[in-house]
């Protein structure tokens, strides 16, 4: 992939970020002024519940989806910027990462259109989006920190198209579990529990991959820390149910990637 197909396509994914965020809040504001915003029926009951911070609120979750746009726009807008000239695999990569942030995104159509008591076609369609993307998301970092070395960039294309038949194949194979929509807006797949162990797991392989990297490397060594940060925050975003798992989340993914693409750039002005 040469850099100018590489700077067109995340400068279309930048303004498909930035329109997804203003969608999404005009159509928050208009169908809660018009009394059709769907809340879900029901409400998790989980511990320390009686705090402000810590209780289930929904609110938080629509900030939370909300969030993954706004990041995904800031982070490709800064890409756009920093990295116009820069040949770097991992910004390849991180890419995909965020294209799996923007389908959290389609856990909107819950509430907008009701999906907790009607339409269950829609309910799986926008299910599978969210289950494509939380198996692209894991594998893309996973990708990035093993296939970062130079003499990986010819494989590029070949990786990309492995990271979406995988992410497709899985969500092909795993059945939906339509009798029980989640509250957080989507439903559970087969063996869910398994499939969450899976993505930390994976998550957890790219964190010890570039701690292998960077042991070898004095210039990229804080990079784990930051890689770390990414994943946290991601993994928190994802399941975020009250304000301070918002905040968490929102800090954890934010702060991390922009120090993780502010090591990048600077190692590869360093090596140039």
């Amino acid at each position: 992939m040469t850099i100018k197909t590489r700077n067109r396509i995340n400068l279309f994914l930048t303004f498909m970020s930035l329109t997804i965020v203003i969608a999404a809040i005009i159509f928050t504001v208009f169908l809660q002024f018009t009394g059709h915003f769907a809340f879900p029926p029901d409400i998790l009951r989980l511990p320390f519940s009686s705090f402000f911070l810590t209780k289930f609120d929904f609110r938080a979750v629509l900030i939370a989806i909300n969030l993954f746009p706004a990041f995904c726009f800031i982070i490709f807008l800064y890409m756009n910027i920093e990295f116009e000239n820069t040949q770097s695999t991992e910004i390849i990569y991180l890419s995909f990462f965020l294209i799996a942030c923007l389908t959290e995104t389609a856990r909107l159509f819950f509430p907008f259109f009701n999906l907790w008591n009607s339409n269950v076609s829609l309910a799986v369609y926008s299910s599978n989006v969210v289950l494509f993307g939380r198996i692209l998301a894991p594998l893309s970092l996973f990708f990035m920190t093993l296939f970062a070395k130079t003499e990986s960039r010819q494989y590029i294309e070949q990786n990309i198209i492995i990271l979406i038949v995988i992410s497709a194949y899985i969500i092909m194979i795993l059945p939906l579990d339509t009798t029980s929509p989640q509250v957080l807006g989507f439903f559970k797949c087969g063996y869910f529990m398994f499939f969450k162990y899976i993505r930390l797991l994976i998550l957890i392989a790219a964190i010890i991959t570039q701690t292998i990297f960077t042991a070898q490397d004095k210039n990229r060594q804080k990079v784990t820390i930051r890689l770390s940060l990414i994943c946290a925050g991601y993994i928190i975003l994802c399941n975020t149910y009250n304000f301070l798992m918002a905040a968490l989340g929102a800090t954890g993914i934010f702060i991390g990637t922009i120090l993780y693409l502010k090591s990048i750039h600077s190692m590869y002005l360093w090596n140039d």
